[in-house]
């Protein structure tokens, strides 16, 4: 539950604010009255969010405040104000907000500039994350010039894995300039609407809307470029003609501080309308297109929790009839440890009843025991005169693994780096030993054919004279000595010899050690 702070001056607008934060579901962090206060608070209560009114008492505007907060915290703020001042607009826009509403405003404009505000923190962090991990990826590359070639080639196969995460998402992101061309979009564009990204860019958005909504969105695309916003349904035309019902939520885009443009995310919500209005219709049609949905679809009592229903792909996916289903508990279709237990079930059943739709991951289990990761929306519902929970599970098992897959590729990539620096250490340790054994191998032969050829001329002067002392121990001694070390410095540098050979053939990038 995203937490925000409410700074505003007026006591009575304040309190407003809260009761639709509150009915909307959010946690109020707390309330300010002064810029110098909000920026204490901020530092004390970490909020998601800040709402903040642009002319506050006490000598620092809430320009001032969110300055200060920006610098220090980087907390991202909306500001709300009953002013329309250009010059006052300007002032706050070069600090690059989450938004500027003006007041007065409803629940449903809150909801949208909060949502949207919240949605684009989260997308700048996950960018800021990413950008990090390729700036330490890039980083790493340059100090392994060596295995230039293999770590470019796993950087880029760990690239082109993450991209196809991001592209894999259901959801599309797209941008759009100040004048209604599209600039990008994702490739889920292709099954949403069956357009490739390079088909549609450079075309005029309205192109893709159904002709009874254009006016509304034309007129909704102009808000957005004046700095208010809140999610849209309607209509799109896709490749074939047909047109499919998507929700957008969209910020402007500002450059300089200037809206140059506005971005957002597309979800297609043609399935839920179908359901809707199958439920509108009659208890026989929402039956058919309940049982032809591709996503996994259970009924759930408001008050208990109870499975009164389920679609035909629950069946199949879980294993059971409906029957069984109907009488089995959530914790016997889920692995029953926190936070999938039936407890954490009814939680987000009373959520969807009480707050509205509710979306999470979910683990679930079929009956053989295999586990299946699902993506849940719930939504509230009257059923033949019955409150009703809605649960649509689509299975993202693909998704996830391609996540795992990703980090196991990063893992491998790390210990792939770690042995080639082990590498490069080895063999400059194997070149420093071998040149100095070289040179003991080598003399170690002439030492020992020099001792055989001067034994004669001590054995001589032996006979005449007796024995005599060599390096300090008599002849005799060394007589029998000397062999025994210049055979021990020959054996001793071969076994050198073959150290150095293993050393490299382990620093080898081939190697199989």
């Amino acid at each position: 539950m995203a937490r925000i702070l409410i700074v505003d001056d007026d006591r009575v607008v304040s309190l407003l604010i809260e009761s639709m934060l509150t009915d909307l579901g959010y946690e109020v962090a707390g309330q300010a009255k002064t810029g110098t206060e909000a920026i204490a608070m901020a530092r004390d209560l970490k909020p998601d969010l800040i709402l903040m009114d642009v002319m506050m008492p006490g000598g620092m505007s809430g320009i001032d405040a969110a300055v200060k907060i920006k610098e220090e915290l980087n907390i991202p703020i909306v500001f709300i104000s009953g002013y329309g001042d250009p010059e006052l607009i300007e002032k706050a826009k070069i600090i690059e907000p989450f938004g500027y509403v003006m007041k007065p405003f409803d629940k449903t404009e809150v909801k949208a500039f909060v949502e949207i505000a919240l949605y684009k923190s989260k997308m700048e962090r996950k960018l800021g994350q990413a950008n990090k991990q390729l700036n330490d990826m890039n980083l790493s590359l340059q100090q392994e010039i060596t295995e230039r070639k293999q770590v470019e080639e796993a950087l880029r196969h760990s690239e082109e894995k993450y991209r196809e995460l991001v592209e894999n998402l259901n959801d599309v992101i797209y941008s759009v300039s100040a004048d209604g061309t599209i600039t990008y979009v994702s490739s889920p564009v292709e099954s949403v609407l069956g357009y490739t990204p390079v088909e549609l860019m450079g075309k005029h958005f309205t192109y893709l809307i159904h002709p009874e909504d254009l006016g509304a969105i034309q007129d909704a695309f102009a808000e957005i470029l004046q700095g208010r916003f809140y999610p849209r349904d309607y209509r799109m035309r896709t490749k074939s003609g047909e047109f499919r019902w998507v929700r957008t939520s969209s910020l402007p885009i500002l450059d300089d501080g200037q809206i140059s443009g506005l971005q957002g995310v597309i979800t297609d919500i043609t399935e839920y309308k179908r359901a809707e209005d199958a439920l509108r219709e009659s208890e026989r049609n929402y039956h058919e297109i309940f049982n032809n949905s591709s996503d996994a679809i259970f009924v759930h009592d408001v008050e208990t929790g109870a499975i009164v229903d389920a679609n035909k792909t629950v069946c199949d996916v879980f294993g059971y009839t409906l029957e069984e289903i109907k009488a089995l508990e959530v914790r016997d279709l889920s692995v029953n440890t926190p936070p999938y237990t039936n407890e954490e079930s009814l939680q987000w059943i009373r959520k969807a009843a009480e707050q509205g739709p509710q979306h999470f991951e979910w683990i679930a289990k079929n009956r053989d025991g295999r586990l299946i990761w699902f993506e849940n929306s719930l939504l509230h519902a009257n059923i033949g005169g019955k409150n009703r929970i809605l649960v649509f599970g689509r299975v993202i098992d693909e998704r996830k693994r391609v996540e795992e897959e990703r980090a196991k590729l990063e893992s491998q990539l790390h210990r792939a780096q770690k042995m080639a620096a082990m590498g490069t250490l080895v063999a400059g340790v194997a070149h420093e030993i071998n040149n100095p054994n070289n040179f003991i191998s080598i003399n170690a032969p002439m030492l020992n054919k020099a001792w055989l050829s001067i034994i004669p001329i001590l054995e001589e002067y032996y006979d005449h004279n007796g024995d005599f002392s060599v390096g300090g121990l008599p002849y005799t001694t060394m007589r029998e000595r000397v062999p025994q070390l210049l055979a021990g410095i020959s054996d001793g540098s071969g076994r050198i010899k073959n150290i150095v050979s293993d050393l490299k053939r382990f620093a080898r990038p081939d190697s199989s050690a």
